[in-house]
C-alpha cells in the first residue's frame, strides 16, 4: 500500500514539475493531486525536493542502466546510434515527465536537489555511453573524422530528448518510427562519405580576393547540422501532428 502511495506520489509530483518547475510547486499541491492532506504526505517524503531527486534517479538509473547494454563492438554505429535512441524513447514513457524535470532544472534548480552528485554521475554514465558508440563508430570509419564529435553527440541527445517533449502524450506509439527518423536524419549527415572513409578532409581550394577567412570544415559541417536539426524539428513536429 505504501508503495503504491509513493508511486501514485511521484507520478502526480512529475506532472506538476513538468509544468511549473520545482520551485513553484507546493506540498500542498502535490497533496491535493493525490488526494492526501500536506501532513500526511510528508509520511512518505520530507521535502517536495526529495520528491524530485527520486523521480531523476529512478529516471536515470533505468537509463544508464539501459545504455549499458549497447555495445559499441557489437553493430554498426548507425544500428547502436538507432539503439540508443530507442532506449531513451522507451525509458522515457516509463518515467513520464523526468526528461522535462531535468531539462526545466538544469543549469536553475537542479543543484540545490538532495543526492544531486548522484544525479550528475549517473549523467555522466548517460554520456559516456555516446561518447562510447560514436568515438568507436570513427575509429572504425563509419562516422566522419571532420566532424567534432562531442559537438555531434550533444546535439543528438538535446534532439532526443526534446523530442520526447514535442511528443509526450503520443511517444508510447512512436518509440520506433521516431527513432528511425532521428537516426536517418543524423547519421546521413554525419555517416562516412564514398571515397572519404578514413581520409583527412582536403586542403580548402583558394578563393580569389577579397579574401574572406573560410570556416573550418568541422565547423562549416556543424554549422550545416544546425541548420538541419531546425527542419528536423519542423519534421518531427509535422509527424507528431499528422499521428494524432
Amino acid at each position: 500500500m505504501a508503495r503504491g502511495q509513493r508511486a501514485k506520489i511521484l507520478e502526480h509530483s512529475a506532472r506538476l514539475f513538468s509544468r511549473q518547475g520545482v520551485a513553484a510547486t507546493t506540498i500542498r499541491e502535490i497533496a491535493e493531486s493525490v488526494g492526501l492532506n500536506s501532513g500526511t504526505l510528508y509520511h512518505y517524503f520530507a521535502s517536495k525536493d526529495e520528491i524530485a531527486s527520486e523521480i531523476l534517479l529512478g529516471f536515470l538509473e533505468e537509463l544508464s542502466g539501459e545504455y549499458q547494454g549497447v555495445s559499441p563492438h557489437g553493430g554498426t554505429a548507425r544500428d547502436n546510434l538507432r539503439e540508443l535512441i530507442r532506449i531513451s524513447f522507451q525509458v522515457a514513457v516509463r518515467h513520464p515527465y523526468a526528461t522535462e524535470i531535468y531539462q526545466n532544472e538544469y543549469g536553475g534548480g537542479l543543484p540545490s536537489l538532495p543526492r544531486y552528485d548522484e544525479i550528475m554521475e549517473l549523467v555522466e554514465r548517460c554520456h559516456e555511453a555516446w561518447n562510447r558508440v560514436i568515438e568507436h563508430g570513427v575509429a572504425r570509419e563509419e562516422l566522419r573524422r571532420d566532424i567534432d564529435s562531442h559537438n555531434f553527440q550533444r546535439i543528438l541527445r538535446e534532439v532526443v530528448f526534446m523530442a520526447v517533449r514535442w511528443n509526450r502524450e503520443t511517444l508510447a506509439g512512436e518509440v520506433d518510427s521516431l527513432a528511425g527518423t532521428l537516426t536517418s536524419a543524423f547519421i546521413d549527415g554525419f555517416g562516412a562519405r564514398p571515397g572519404e572513409r578514413g581520409t583527412a578532409p582536403s586542403a580548402p581550394v583558394p578563393v580569389p580576393a577579397p579574401p574572406e577567412a573560410a570556416p573550418a570544415p568541422g565547423n562549416a559541417e556543424l554549422a550545416r547540422l544546425n541548420t538541419e536539426l531546425n527542419e528536423l524539428k519542423r519534421t518531427v513536429e509535422m509527424i507528431r501532428r499528422g499521428g494524432r
